[in-house]
Parts: structure tokens; C-alpha cells; sequence
């Protein structure tokens, strides 16, 4: 006999006769007419080839084979309606939980500090796992691979059934140089088109915002130096002529210890928002719901950019 071939309503009246040991209060337990629960209690005698109840002198007796059944009827029906009746419970304090986080080191850098002082202080419990990127896919949420993204929004472009995005935080393109660079003295478009420029390339491509604009415009930079990462780079912009264009959060970070200055781009850039990205399948767990909402709170919490030094137009 396979499970699949079993009426499971059956078992809500099964437990009741083996606790009830009675047709009648076993019906009214569950809703049923007498003449109902006998038809049923017929349907489990020829399912497991056992009376299960027979006549005594006080009424019913169960027979070895529905006194085995006890236990094992009662724990099933537990285990369902633990989850389907009862409610999810949370507690972030006492949860024991990996999170798999997919972000580039711009974002783990501005979020990561804030969401682990709340886990140390919420969930002690809860670790988190971060991996790079691989492209702008959110494959990984619909493989169960991951269960956030982080990177941007791309305004118009369509989701993949079922991924969600909440914006995080924007931000916007500021220009970095070691101090004393003369392209910071005096930051004319002449100067900077001029200049060695750094790229971060974390797919190892050319192109974005500042190449957009030079080409609408007929113009093209010498890139001198592309890394992958944006870790090392204000160093090495620290120790150079290289000219870095980056997002303002980031840049405002580094510039707090290193000896860089920023400035404004000498041409017009849009901005940007990065966005967490999630899948429905996962709106109900309570664990990564609560995570999202740490997340946003720590998103919320960063402190907005100074302008910087705005570039000659001369």
C-alpha cells in the first residue's frame, strides 16, 4: 500500500476513535454525523485490515494493531498541523540560521558594519555568507542559491518571475585624486579628459556612466589601471596620478583616512540606487523576512554624502 493511495481526511477520525474509543463522541469530535464515522470507520477497517474497535463489556476495546496506531496517528496529525494551522514563530534572539548574501565589496562595505552589530546584538546566531557577483543575474535566487542580492536597480529593466527589489540606498559620482593633484586644483573637463584615469571593472568590461557621457560627447579617456574590486583602489589612487570616479558614500569612507580629495566629475553623471533583491518564495519565512527588515534599517541609517568641491568651468 503506498501513502499515495490513502484518503488522509481519514485520519483526523482515525485519532479520534483511538482516543475516544466511541463512533459517536469520535464523530462529534470532528464534525461528522454517526452514520458518517461508521461509513469511515469501515473505510479504516479495510485499509488496514484490523476492526480497530470492537465490542466489549464496557463498550469498545482496541485491538492490538489500532493500540500500535496511537502514537504514530497522533504525532503525524501533530507535525501537520504544526505547519499548516499553527503560525511561523521567530526569535531572532534564540535562531540558529546561515544567510547566503550575494554583493559586491561597495555595498558589504557600507552595510555589512551596521547589519553585524545588530545580529551581534539580536541574533547572535545568525551567520551570514557573502559571495561576488557573477554578472547582473539574479539566477541565484531562483536556483535557492542565494537568498539576497544586492546591486543596482536598473530603471526599465524587467525582473525575473518572482525576484523582487527594495531600494536600498542611492548615491551618487564624485572624482578622487591624491592630494595635491593638479586636476583638483583646477577640475576643467580639459584636465580631467587629460588625466590617467582608474576604473573599477568587476566583470572585467569597459563602459559605464563616465565613458557614457564622454562618448555622448565625442570624447574618450585613457583608462590607465582597472581592478576588480573597489578595496584596493583608493590606495593606489593614494599613491598616484590616477583619476578615480566613484560613488560619493564610498569615496566619503576612504577620504576619512587616506590622503585623497574629492571633487566634483566636470560632467554630468546620473546617479544611482542599489536595490535588495529577493525571491516570493521566500515572503513567508520569518527568519529572511526579519532579515530584510534589519537590512532596510541599516540602509536607512547611512549618513547622506557632503557635496564636494565643485570643478572650474573655465
Amino acid at each position: 500500500m503506498h501513502v499515495s493511495g490513502v484518503d488522509l481526511n481519514l485520519l483526523p477520525l482515525l485519532d479520534a476513535l483511538l482516543g475516544e474509543r466511541h463512533v459517536t463522541r469520535a464523530a462529534e469530535a470532528v464534525g461528522l454525523s454517526q452514520p458518517a464515522a461508521s461509513r469511515a470507520l469501515g473505510r479504516l477497517r479495510l485499509l488496514f485490515g484490523d476492526p480497530l474497535l470492537v465490542r466489549s463489556g464496557r463498550g469498545f476495546a482496541l485491538t492490538p494493531r489500532a493500540e500500535a496506531l496511537r502514537d504514530p496517528v497522533r504525532r503525524a496529525l501533530g507535525l501537520v498541523e504544526g505547519a499548516i494551522v499553527a503560525p511561523s514563530r521567530f526569535d531572532p534572539a534564540s535562531a540558529r540560521r546561515t544567510v547566503r548574501v550575494v554583493s559586491d565589496d561597495y555595498s558589504e562595505i557600507l552595510l555589512l558594519p551596521g547589519l553585524l552589530d545588530r545580529l551581534t546584538r539580536k541574533a547572535p546566531s545568525i551567520d551570514v555568507w557573502v559571495h561576488p557577483p557573477h554578472g547582473s543575474s539574479t539566477q541565484p535566487l531562483m536556483d535557492g542559491e542565494a537568498d539576497f542580492m544586492i546591486m543596482p536597480i536598473r530603471e526599465g529593466e524587467r525582473l525575473a518571475p518572482g525576484v523582487r527589489a527594495d531600494p536600498l540606498y542611492s548615491d551618487r559620482f564624485v572624482c578622487m585624486v591624491k592630494r595635491g593633484h593638479p586636476v583638483a586644483e583646477k577640475p576643467t573637463f580639459e584636465r580631467f579628459l587629460a588625466a590617467r584615469h582608474a576604473f573599477i571593472a568587476p566583470r572585467a568590461r569597459r563602459g559605464g556612466p563616465v565613458d557614457d557621457a564622454l562618448a555622448a560627447r565625442g570624447k574618450e579617456r585613457r583608462i590607465a589601471l582597472t581592478v576588480p574590486t573597489f578595496l584596493v583602489m583608493p590606495f593606489l589612487v593614494a599613491s598616484s596620478d590616477l583619476v578615480l570616479t566613484l560613488g560619493e558614500r564610498i569615496a566619503r569612507l576612504y577620504s576619512g583616512f587616506l590622503p585623497v580629495v574629492l571633487f566634483e566629475p566636470p560632467l554630468t553623471l546620473p546617479g544611482f540606487t542599489i536595490g535588495l533583491f529577493w525571491h516570493e518564495k521566500d515572503a513567508n519565512d520569518p527568519a529572511l523576512a526579519w532579515l530584510r527588515g534589519q537590512l532596510m534599517q541599516v540602509a536607512r541609517g547611512l549618513r547622506p554624502g557632503r557635496r564636494a568641491r565643485r570643478p572650474s568651468r573655465r
